[in-house]
């Protein structure tokens, strides 16, 4: 019989952040299971992440709300 167990990694319906600023152009963003550094400068922003790809949607949402500069991934 299986049993009922709760998935391993919490829903993204659920995630809110806010963005909480630490110092001029660098904010955290504090989620389910790690937190996420921005920095922001007129090149871009650069993320340190230890969320999840299926919060992405929403991390981006939170991270436009402190800068409207692209969000770049390397290839």
């Amino acid at each position: 019989m299986p049993s009922a167990r709760r998935p391993r990694h919490p829903t993204t319906a659920k995630f809110r952040s806010k963005p909480v600023k630490l110092a001029p152009n660098f904010y955290v963003l504090n989620g389910q299971g790690g937190a996420i550094g921005v920095l922001t400068g007129p090149a871009g922003v650069l993320m340190v992440d230890s969320q999840f790809a299926p919060l992405t949607e929403k991390i981006v949402a939170a991270v436009k709300q402190v800068s409207s500069t692209p969000i770049k991934f390397p290839h």
